[in-house]
Protein backbone atom coordinates (compact mmCIF):
# COMPACT_ATOMS: atom_id res chain seq x y z
CA UNK A 1 0.00 0.00 0.00
CA UNK A 2 1.00 3.62 -0.38
CA UNK A 3 2.64 5.19 2.67
CA UNK A 4 1.73 8.74 3.68
CA UNK A 5 3.99 11.43 5.10
CA UNK A 6 3.31 14.96 6.23
CA UNK A 7 1.15 17.26 8.31
CA UNK A 8 -2.25 18.84 7.81
CA UNK A 9 -2.51 21.67 10.32
CA UNK A 10 -5.51 23.64 9.08
CA UNK A 11 -8.51 21.55 8.06
CA UNK A 12 -11.80 22.96 9.46
CA UNK A 13 -13.66 19.65 8.91
CA UNK A 14 -11.19 16.93 9.91
CA UNK A 15 -8.74 18.74 12.15
CA UNK A 16 -5.03 18.00 12.15
CA UNK A 17 -3.26 14.97 10.66
CA UNK A 18 0.31 13.76 11.26
CA UNK A 19 1.56 10.90 9.06
CA UNK A 20 4.98 9.29 9.54
CA UNK A 21 6.90 6.53 7.77
CA UNK A 22 9.11 3.87 9.35
CA UNK A 23 10.97 1.68 6.86
CA UNK A 24 13.97 -0.52 6.20
CA UNK A 25 16.21 -0.33 3.14
CA UNK A 26 18.66 -3.18 2.72
CA UNK A 27 20.25 -5.57 0.21
CA UNK A 28 17.84 -7.78 -1.68
CA UNK A 29 20.24 -10.74 -1.30
CA UNK A 30 23.34 -11.73 0.69
CA UNK A 31 26.29 -11.70 0.83
CA UNK A 32 26.26 -8.20 -0.60
CA UNK A 33 29.24 -6.07 -1.62
CA UNK A 34 29.69 -2.46 -2.61
CA UNK A 35 31.67 -2.82 -5.84
CA UNK A 36 35.30 -3.79 -5.26
CA UNK A 37 35.22 -5.01 -1.67
CA UNK A 38 38.94 -5.90 -1.94
CA UNK A 39 39.64 -2.17 -1.88
CA UNK A 40 37.15 -1.21 0.82
CA UNK A 41 39.72 0.91 2.61
CA UNK A 42 40.19 2.94 -0.57
CA UNK A 43 36.50 3.55 -1.24
CA UNK A 44 35.53 7.19 -0.79
CA UNK A 45 31.91 8.11 -0.10
CA UNK A 46 30.67 11.19 -1.90
CA UNK A 47 27.14 11.21 -0.51
CA UNK A 48 24.28 9.00 0.65
CA UNK A 49 20.71 9.97 -0.26
CA UNK A 50 17.35 8.57 0.83
CA UNK A 51 15.00 8.61 -2.16
CA UNK A 52 11.22 8.14 -1.87
CA UNK A 53 9.01 7.45 -4.87
CA UNK A 54 6.32 10.15 -4.88
CA UNK A 55 2.79 9.33 -6.09
CA UNK A 56 0.42 12.13 -5.12
CA UNK A 57 -0.53 14.73 -2.51
CA UNK A 58 -3.70 14.87 -0.43
CA UNK A 59 -4.65 18.20 1.07
CA UNK A 60 -3.97 21.82 0.23
CA UNK A 61 -1.65 22.04 -2.77
CA UNK A 62 -2.45 25.67 -3.58
CA UNK A 63 -0.51 27.29 -0.73
CA UNK A 64 2.85 27.40 -2.49
CA UNK A 65 4.45 29.30 0.36
CA UNK A 66 4.05 26.51 2.93
CA UNK A 67 6.89 23.98 3.04
CA UNK A 68 6.99 20.62 4.74
CA UNK A 69 10.09 20.31 6.93
CA UNK A 70 11.08 16.64 6.76
CA UNK A 71 13.52 14.93 9.13
CA UNK A 72 15.07 11.48 8.77
CA UNK A 73 16.26 9.69 11.91
CA UNK A 74 17.58 6.23 12.61
CA UNK A 75 15.26 3.79 14.36
CA UNK A 76 16.57 2.88 17.79
CA UNK A 77 14.87 -0.34 18.85
CA UNK A 78 15.72 -4.05 19.01
CA UNK A 79 15.41 -5.61 15.55
CA UNK A 80 12.92 -8.10 16.99
CA UNK A 81 10.49 -5.21 17.54
CA UNK A 82 10.45 -4.02 13.91
CA UNK A 83 9.93 -6.95 11.55
CA UNK A 84 8.91 -7.37 7.93
CA UNK A 85 6.45 -10.17 8.72
CA UNK A 86 4.47 -8.19 11.31
CA UNK A 87 1.46 -5.89 10.93
CA UNK A 88 1.34 -2.62 12.83
CA UNK A 89 -1.53 -0.43 13.97
CA UNK A 90 -1.81 3.11 12.64
CA UNK A 91 -1.01 4.23 16.19
CA UNK A 92 2.29 2.31 16.35
CA UNK A 93 5.50 4.31 16.61
CA UNK A 94 9.15 3.44 17.25
CA UNK A 95 11.89 5.26 19.21
CA UNK A 96 14.61 7.02 17.25
CA UNK A 97 18.17 8.16 17.77
CA UNK A 98 20.21 10.80 15.97
CA UNK A 99 18.81 12.83 13.07
CA UNK A 100 20.56 11.75 9.86
CA UNK A 101 19.28 14.44 7.51
CA UNK A 102 16.52 16.92 6.76
CA UNK A 103 14.93 18.79 3.89
CA UNK A 104 12.24 21.42 3.36
CA UNK A 105 9.98 20.71 0.38
CA UNK A 106 6.91 22.04 -1.38
CA UNK A 107 4.67 18.99 -2.02
CA UNK A 108 3.45 20.36 -5.35
CA UNK A 109 7.03 20.36 -6.70
CA UNK A 110 7.72 16.67 -6.11
CA UNK A 111 6.61 15.68 -9.62
CA UNK A 112 9.31 17.91 -11.15
CA UNK A 113 12.14 16.26 -13.08
CA UNK A 114 15.36 15.66 -11.15
CA UNK A 115 18.83 15.13 -12.60
CA UNK A 116 21.16 12.94 -10.54
CA UNK A 117 24.09 10.66 -11.36
CA UNK A 118 22.65 7.70 -13.36
CA UNK A 119 19.17 8.55 -12.12
CA UNK A 120 17.41 11.26 -14.12
CA UNK A 121 13.72 10.99 -13.46
CA UNK A 122 10.78 12.70 -11.72
CA UNK A 123 8.45 11.97 -8.78
CA UNK A 124 11.17 11.74 -6.15
CA UNK A 125 11.72 13.16 -2.68
CA UNK A 126 15.50 13.13 -2.18
CA UNK A 127 16.99 13.73 1.29
CA UNK A 128 20.77 13.87 1.70
CA UNK A 129 21.92 12.02 4.83
CA UNK A 130 24.93 12.29 7.10
CA UNK A 131 28.10 10.88 5.48
CA UNK A 132 29.17 9.38 8.82
CA UNK A 133 26.12 7.12 8.61
CA UNK A 134 26.87 6.20 5.00
CA UNK A 135 30.51 5.38 5.70
CA UNK A 136 29.47 3.13 8.58
CA UNK A 137 27.70 0.82 6.16
CA UNK A 138 29.92 1.31 3.10
CA UNK A 139 33.23 0.50 4.78
CA UNK A 140 32.26 -2.41 7.04
CA UNK A 141 32.37 -5.69 5.10
CA UNK A 142 30.75 -7.65 7.94
CA UNK A 143 27.60 -5.51 7.87
CA UNK A 144 26.36 -6.94 4.57
CA UNK A 145 27.31 -10.59 5.17
CA UNK A 146 23.78 -11.62 6.10
CA UNK A 147 20.44 -10.12 7.05
CA UNK A 148 20.87 -10.57 10.80
CA UNK A 149 24.16 -8.67 10.88
CA UNK A 150 22.81 -5.93 8.65
CA UNK A 151 19.69 -5.39 10.75
CA UNK A 152 21.73 -5.42 13.96
CA UNK A 153 23.88 -2.59 12.57
CA UNK A 154 21.07 -0.60 10.94
CA UNK A 155 17.46 -0.88 12.08
CA UNK A 156 15.80 1.41 9.56
CA UNK A 157 14.59 4.98 9.04
CA UNK A 158 12.00 7.12 10.77
CA UNK A 159 10.73 9.86 8.42
CA UNK A 160 8.66 12.67 9.89
CA UNK A 161 7.35 16.10 8.99
CA UNK A 162 8.32 18.22 11.97
CA UNK A 163 6.76 21.55 11.00
CA UNK A 164 4.93 23.46 8.31
CA UNK A 165 2.68 22.23 5.58
CA UNK A 166 -1.00 21.55 5.09
CA UNK A 167 -0.92 18.31 3.12
CA UNK A 168 0.17 14.67 3.29
CA UNK A 169 2.25 13.12 0.52
CA UNK A 170 1.84 9.53 -0.72
CA UNK A 171 4.94 7.42 -1.49
CA UNK A 172 5.29 3.97 -3.04
CA UNK A 173 7.92 1.98 -1.12
CA UNK A 174 7.87 -0.74 -3.81
CA UNK A 175 8.69 1.74 -6.57
CA UNK A 176 12.08 1.72 -8.29
CA UNK A 177 12.14 5.39 -7.28
CA UNK A 178 12.39 4.37 -3.60
CA UNK A 179 15.92 3.49 -2.49
CA UNK A 180 18.92 4.39 -0.38
CA UNK A 181 21.55 5.62 -2.84
CA UNK A 182 25.27 5.45 -2.08
CA UNK A 183 27.46 7.59 -4.35
CA UNK A 184 31.14 6.68 -4.02
CA UNK A 185 34.36 5.94 -5.90
CA UNK A 186 37.26 3.49 -5.78
CA UNK A 187 40.55 3.04 -7.68
CA UNK A 188 40.05 1.76 -11.21
CA UNK A 189 41.87 -1.49 -11.92
CA UNK A 190 45.01 -0.60 -13.87
CA UNK A 191 43.77 2.95 -14.04
CA UNK A 192 46.98 4.67 -12.96
CA UNK A 193 45.30 6.70 -10.25
CA UNK A 194 41.96 7.09 -12.04
CA UNK A 195 38.89 6.38 -9.92
CA UNK A 196 35.60 4.74 -10.90
CA UNK A 197 32.50 6.64 -9.78
CA UNK A 198 29.69 4.31 -8.73
CA UNK A 199 26.15 4.44 -7.36
CA UNK A 200 24.71 1.47 -5.45
CA UNK A 201 21.15 1.15 -4.15
CA UNK A 202 19.62 -0.52 -1.13
CA UNK A 203 15.86 -0.97 -1.45
CA UNK A 204 12.68 -1.49 0.53
CA UNK A 205 11.87 -5.01 -0.66
CA UNK A 206 9.48 -7.77 0.36
CA UNK A 207 11.64 -8.59 3.39
CA UNK A 208 11.85 -4.99 4.63
CA UNK A 209 9.88 -3.90 7.68
CA UNK A 210 7.60 -0.88 7.27
CA UNK A 211 4.94 0.99 9.22
CA UNK A 212 2.83 4.07 8.58
CA UNK A 213 1.44 5.63 11.79
CA UNK A 214 -1.19 8.30 11.18
CA UNK A 215 -2.51 10.47 14.01
CA UNK A 216 -5.66 12.50 13.44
Amino acid sequence: DLHFLGKITNDPLFGSTDAQIFMETKPLSYPFTFGRRDSASLMILDSVVLVLGYVRTYGDTTLSGIQQNIEVSEINTPVTNFKYDSAYLLSTSFPTSAILGSKSVFPYQLDDSIKAFRDTTKNQLRIKLNNTFGSRILNDSTVTTNDSLFRANFKGFAIKSVSGGNAVMAFDLNSTNTKLAFYYSYPKLGGGGVRDTVVTYLRCGAASANANPVTR
